[in-house]
């Protein structure tokens, strides 16, 4: 039963770099800030626990009821009978303190382990310490290729973080079926030309779109940086060469069209 508190969780608290770390835990450790004798002396003190003695125990109850009842009859608070009956309760929360005191002590422990730590989002996952070998394999061979692939996604569409790179990637993978580690490793082996071309069709929509809206800013200097790649596509495609473009809107959308071929061909 391992368990990780204090200063040493936040050492390893995966919120240093979310886009880098994971946490998992296995199905029998424990994790917290405080151990649970120490949430206790600050959640559940004494007079905590006698109060949720004098709210659940029946003879507590009882003897509180009766006490009230003298009260009403205008028993003063020092007479014999109050006090027997107030003796008889402290005797009873006495008697009682202890076992609440382990049931909160249970109760504090509950809320440190593996099920309430993923409950919370603490952790990515619960292992057992028999299968954590064969996962933690697959899990970083997975790993590994989805840093890869998001780091070219985010070179490929530099406006793209990291976090909508990787959610991409797993779109393509959970399209294809491949939600576990080995099917995702298996996806991304097999089908590297498939996961290439997708990339590939991001980028041109990326440099499409920013030659719009170059072109709609400034379209005169777009044709002349047209001109200086290709001349020759860029004289078949100037509105001199055929009949007028309709408009600027039309102009921009042929430079883009024409900038992201001429990137093409270059790229190759």
């Amino acid at each position: 039963k391992a368990e990780l508190r204090g200063g040493a969780w936040v050492v390893v608290d995966p919120r240093i770099n979310p886009t880098s770390m994971e946490m998992y835990a296995d199905v029998e450790s424990r994790g917290g800030v405080l151990e649970p004798s120490g949430t206790v002396e600050i959640k559940f003190r004494d007079r905590q626990l006698m109060e949720a003695a004098t709210r659940l125990d029946a003879k507590v109850k009882k003897l509180v009821s009766e006490d009230a009842d003298l009260a009403k009859k205008g028993m003063a608070i020092d007479s014999p009978q109050r006090q027997s009956l107030q003796q008889q309760k402290e005797k009873r929360l006495q008697e009682l303190l202890p076992v609440y005191r382990q049931v909160a002590m249970h109760f504090a422990d509950m809320h440190d382990t593996a099920v309430r730590m993923k409950k919370k989002n603490a952790i990515h996952g619960i292992l057992t310490w028999q299968k954590a070998r064969a996962f933690f394999y697959w899990r970083l061979r997975r790993q590994l290729i989805l840093f890869g692939l998001r780091a070219e996604l985010v070179k490929a569409v530099p406006t793209m973080s990291l976090e909508r790179a990787e959610a991409q990637v797993n779109k393509w993978a959970s399209e294809s079926g491949a939600d576990s580690n080995i099917t995702f490793v298996q996806w991304a082996t097999h089908r590297v030309r498939e996961i290439s071309e997708k990339i590939a069709t991001l980028r041109r929509g990326y440099v499409k779109s920013t030659t719009m809206g170059f072109a709609q800013e400034h379209l005169q200097a777009v044709w002349e940086a047209l001109e200086t790649i290709d001349p020759g596509r860029t004289l078949r495609l100037s509105p001199g060469a055929h009949q007028p473009i309709a408009s600027e809107q039309q102009k921009a959308q042929d430079a883009a069209r024409t900038i992201t071929a001429a990137a093409g061909k270059n790229s190759r």
